[in-house]
């Protein structure tokens, strides 16, 4: 941020709104990604399990996309 806006670097309110609202934007993004869900690894297992707690194997979305990796939580 501060090499793409200098004058931000005595702006408070500039620093503290352009922080958090990258998370979001980032977060918007994810449509381009949803093809790459069937990617798998050499040994077939889809590379997104574990990746993030939305895609954790004892989570909803690896039981019903890929229940042969999905995880029971104990």
């Amino acid at each position: 941020m501060r090499k793409r806006l200098p004058s931000a670097l005595n702006c408070t309110h500039m620093k503290g709104m352009l922080g958090p609202l990258a998370t979001p934007a980032f977060q918007s993004l994810n449509f381009l990604l949803v093809d790459r869900l069937d990617i798998v690894d050499p040994n077939g297992k889809p590379t997104r399990i574990a990746t993030c707690a939305a895609y954790g194997a004892s989570g909803d979305p690896a039981r019903m996309r890929w229940p042969a990796y999905h995880k029971e939580t104990p």
